[in-house]
């Protein structure tokens, strides 16, 4: 039984007294009362597309009550949902239309429409919802959600994902994170982003209560609905958790926070530390505090891996071991698929991680044919870079796309990246000031991101250029510094390395 069935949420209902609610305006739902609206909303749709085959339907999502209604209503449907960002540029939203032949957009508007109309006749309501791109292609049964892979909406590129790739990871991870009707969150990560979707799924799948708000860390209605609600699970990405320790943690409403979780990519390993002693000095026995290093992707649905809070602070930077029901193994250059969770007297070992479970997804589209067919995989090749200890712990040291080679050396921007932020050079600039790695074969680029005096950059950019020729054995002439006032970001704040490359290395 899937956690989005109605089955499930009547379940659920009965041994819940918890809500879903809208932050923005204050409308709530308990269990019951969503269910039934889903229902309702499921039942339009039934109508509307009674004649057609498997539809695509594309949602402009926010952290909306109404938004939340409708996707649960599409996912009990037999059709097929594509998450677009709400609000994002038309011309990357037409163009996605277009590739994927979406057969219906349901704006904002549509979709409060659709669910404050709902006891009015819906024949009117079929005339405001126009079908096109009919006949289409076929979508193949399996495909339940198209998300982006990136975070990044203007990318066409989407993961296939089944309702049991949905169950399996949710499960997983009410599992690990031992989440109960008792929890409460306020929602800080769009619904469009897998790991957003995912908090999502695992709260409701457990009756917590649901706080849905699309406001940032600067924003004050952010904390406003903090000391309402009283959250319990607090979830973000690096940026996101960048932004609190700016802030000050010690000054936000975080006292009723028993569960903070990190995912989205590679956390400072200073941060990390930081995180964990706010936390340890803020545990006085009566709410054990925790702290979760995870990590995913959208091809397995959202989370693969989890590093476990009792192993901080020694295992800092590692992402720990494979969520419940998943597997990794390591494969080198000489193609060496042992598995290393399966030996206790294994020292060290480095390769390409690979991941198996239930939340692998069936492989990517970038048109609306090749929704037709799906690519079952056993092992997902995560394009990452890892190392096993001994215990079975992995850590990420790279990756496989973040490499550059001068005059036929190898070299790791992620590696670069790291060294960068530990030297002595990036702890004399201020928070604001970050130094990145980007760059082509034969030239690697040193980015300077941050608002910076004219007179001390040129003293910066020196520096960079003889401490990395050093580090690396290179000459200074495959080396050059750039600089940026503000790093281009995912929709996901996430540095989007893509844009940061462009910049640096074409831009005129």
């Amino acid at each position: 039984m899937h956690f989005y069935s109605s089955q499930y949420i009547q379940q659920i209902a009965q041994n819940t007294t918890s809500h879903i609610i809208d932050g923005e305006t204050g409308v709530q739902l308990n269990y019951a009362e969503f269910d039934k609206t889903v229902s309702q909303v499921e039942k339009v749709f039934q109508l509307l597309f009674e004649l057609q085959g498997k539809c695509l339907v594309g949602i402009e999502s926010d952290n909306s009550l109404n938004c939340l209604v409708m996707y649960f209503a599409l996912l009990r449907s037999q059709h097929c949902l594509l998450l677009l960002e709400s609000g994002q540029d038309k011309l990357k939203q037409q163009q996605i239309i277009q590739n994927y032949q979406i057969n219906l957009l349901l704006d904002k508007s549509l979709i409060n429409l659709l669910v404050t109309e709902l006891a009015e006749s819906t024949q009117n309501l079929y005339q405001q919802l126009p079908l096109k791109f009919l006949p289409a292609q076929s979508i193949h049964p399996d495909i339940k959600l198209l998300l982006t892979t990136s975070g990044s909406t203007g990318s066409c590129k989407y993961v296939k994902l089944t309702a049991d790739n949905l169950q399996a990871n949710c499960q997983s991870i009410c599992q690990y994170l031992q989440l109960s009707a008792n929890e409460a969150v306020v929602t800080t990560l769009p619904m469009f982003y897998s790991f957003g979707l995912s908090v999502i799924h695992t709260h409701i799948a457990n009756g917590s209560q649901l706080v849905l708000s699309n406001a940032t860390p600067m924003d004050k209605s952010l904390w406003a609905l903090f000391k309402q609600y009283q959250p319990t699970c607090l979830y973000g990405v690096p940026f996101f958790y960048q932004m609190l320790s700016r802030l000050g943690l010690i000054r936000l409403p975080l006292q009723s926070v028993r569960l903070f979780a990190q995912a989205g990519g590679r956390l400072d390993n200073s941060l990390i530390l930081q995180l964990h002693e706010y936390i340890q000095q803020q545990n006085d026995g009566s709410c054990q505090k925790q702290l979760f290093i995870m990590y995913g992707q959208t091809e397995a649905t959202a989370r693969m891996a989890y590093l476990h809070p009792a192993k901080l602070p020694e295992k800092v930077g590692y992402i720990g071991q494979a969520i419940p029901g998943g597997e990794f193994k390591l494969v080198n250059d000489l193609a060496d698929h042992a598995d290393n969770q399966d030996s206790n007297t294994q020292t060290t070992q480095t390769g390409e991680l690979y991941y198996r479970g239930g939340n692998v997804s069936l492989g990517l589209a970038q048109n609306r044919q090749m929704l037709e067919q799906v690519e079952k995989t056993e092992w997902l090749a995560t394009g990452d870079l890892a190392e096993c200890d001994a215990e079975g712990d992995y850590k990420i040291i790279g990756r496989l796309k973040r490499f550059i080679k001068i005059v036929g050396k190898r070299i790791n921007l992620d590696e670069v990246e790291a060294w960068l932020s530990q030297s002595d050079l990036a702890r004399n600039l201020t928070d604001e000031t970050q130094i990145l790695a980007s760059g082509e074969d034969d030239k690697l680029v040193l980015v300077v991101a941050g608002k910076v005096a004219a007179k001390h950059l040129e003293q910066i950019q020196q520096q960079l250029i003889q401490d990395a020729s050093e580090l690396l054995s290179v000459h200074a002439s495959y080396l050059r510094v750039a600089h940026i006032e503000s790093l281009p970001l995912t929709a996901n704040n996430k540095v989007d390395y893509t844009k940061l490359k462009q910049q640096v290395l074409y831009a005129n």
